[in-house]
C-alpha cells in the first residue's frame, strides 16, 4: 500500500463497510480507530527507543490475510521479547499523556495479571469478571502487550518455574481482591520458600518480581519460547514457539499504519491456527468478545457508575483506582 492509499484510508476510515461478506459498522469502526490511536502512539515508541515488538494472536492473522484487522475482531495482541517488554513498561509509566494509561499489577493496584495493557481512560471496556467482583480498576478500552519468555529445556525447571508462577499468582490475586486467598499449610510454605529461593522480592512490586522469574530462562538462550509464560504457564505445549521464529521482524500494513509483524509469521499462524486461510468466524453477532460492552463516547468512571452501581469517590485519589 502506497503512502497515499494509507493517507486516502485514514482519512474515510470511519466510513461503514462489507469486508468478506461481514459488515463493518460506524460503531465497530470507531472502537477500531480508538485502538489504532493507541498501536500508533506506541508503535512510535518503540521505534524511538529501538524496542521490538510484534502483531499476534487474531492482530497478525488479520495483518497477513486482511491487511488490518479481521472484520469479526475487536481487539489487538502484542508481544514483545522480554527485554523490550520490560523497558517499555520503565518508558510508558512516566511517559504517557492523558487519556492513555499504563496498566499492570504496579500502576493498578487491583489488576491482577502478568502482561500490561495500554488504556483510553476516555472510554470504556466494561468486563463481566471486574464488575461482577465490584473491583475498581481502569476500564478503558485498551491494547494487550504480552512477553516473549525462554522456557527451560529441562521439564524439572519448567515445573518449578510453573510452582512458583502458581504461587505468585495466588499473592497477586489475593491483594487484587479477586476471590482468591492465600493457600496455609505446608503448601502456601513451600511456596513463599520458592519465591524467596529466586529472589523475588515481590515487596518492591509485581512487576520486577515476575521480570526476576522470567529471566531465570532468559529469552533468546532457550530453543523454545513462550508467549507471557506467567499467564500461560511453563508447561508445553501452549503458546509455546521455537526461539528463531522470532529473530526477525518484517514491517506490513494494518489498515493506514505500517507496523511489525514475526518474519516466520505464516509459520507461527499455522502453528497457532492450523489452515489459517480458511474464514472462521467469531461468536454468533461476529464480535469476538460479545461479552464485552465497548464506549467509545463516554470514559469507564461515568458508566460504572450510573450503571452498575459503583460510587465516584472510588475512583478518587486514595480510592482503589489509580486509572
Amino acid at each position: 500500500m502506497t503512502d497515499a492509499e494509507r493517507l486516502h484510508l485514514r482519512e474515510h476510515f470511519l466510513e461503514p463497510e462489507t469486508r468478506c461478506g461481514f459488515f463493518v459498522d460506524e460503531n465497530r469502526k470507531k472502537l477500531w480507530k480508538c485502538m489504532l490511536d493507541m498501536l500508533e502512539m506506541f508503535d512510535g515508541v518503540c521505534r524511538r527507543h529501538g524496542l521490538r515488538y510484534f502483531l499476534f494472536y487474531g492482530s497478525l492473522l488479520g495483518a497477513v490475510r486482511h491487511k488490518g484487522f479481521i472484520p469479526w475482531d475487536d481487539d489487538v495482541d502484542i508481544v514483545m521479547p522480554r527485554p523490550d517488554f520490560d523497558r517499555a513498561q520503565e518508558i510508558l509509566r512516566s511517559g504517557l499523556a492523558t487519556p492513555y494509561f499504563l496498566q499492570n499489577a504496579d500502576t493498578d493496584r487491583e489488576y491482577a495479571t502478568s502482561f500490561f495493557k495500554i488504556r483510553n481512560s476516555d472510554t470504556a471496556a466494561i468486563t463481566p469478571f471486574w464488575v461482577d467482583r465490584h473491583i475498581v480498576v481502569n476500564l478503558g478500552i485498551f491494547i494487550d502487550v504480552h512477553s516473549i519468555d525462554g522456557i527451560p529445556k529441562l521439564r524439572c525447571s519448567s515445573k518449578f518455574l510453573n510452582f512458583a508462577r502458581n504461587h505468585m499468582q495466588q499473592v497477586m490475586q489475593a491483594k487484587s481482591r479477586s476471590g482468591v486467598s492465600m493457600p496455609g499449610g505446608a503448601r502456601g510454605m513451600i511456596g513463599r520458600a520458592a519465591s524467596a529461593l529466586l529472589g523475588l522480592g515481590m515487596d518492591k512490586g509485581f512487576v520486577p518480581a515476575i521480570s526476576k522469574l522470567a529471566n531465570f530462562a532468559k529469552f533468546g538462550t532457550t530453543e523454545k519460547s513462550g508467549i507471557t509464560p506467567f499467564f500461560y504457564g511453563y508447561l508445553p505445549p501452549r503458546h509455546q514457539y521455537p526461539t528463531e521464529w522470532f529473530d526477525e521482524a518484517q514491517e506490513a500494513d494494518f489498515e493506514y499504519l505500517r507496523v511489525f509483524l514475526p518474519r516466520r509469521a505464516e509459520e507461527l499462524l499455522t502453528a497457532e491456527y492450523g489452515d489459517w486461510r480458511k474464514f472462521v468466524k467469531g461468536t454468533e453477532g461476529g464480535a469476538q468478545h460479545q461479552w464485552m460492552r465497548y464506549d467509545t463516547e463516554r470514559d469507564y468512571k461515568t458508566v460504572l457508575v450510573e450503571e452498575y452501581g459503583y460510587k465516584p469517590e472510588e475512583f478518587l485519589p486514595g480510592g482503589r483506582s489509580r486509572g
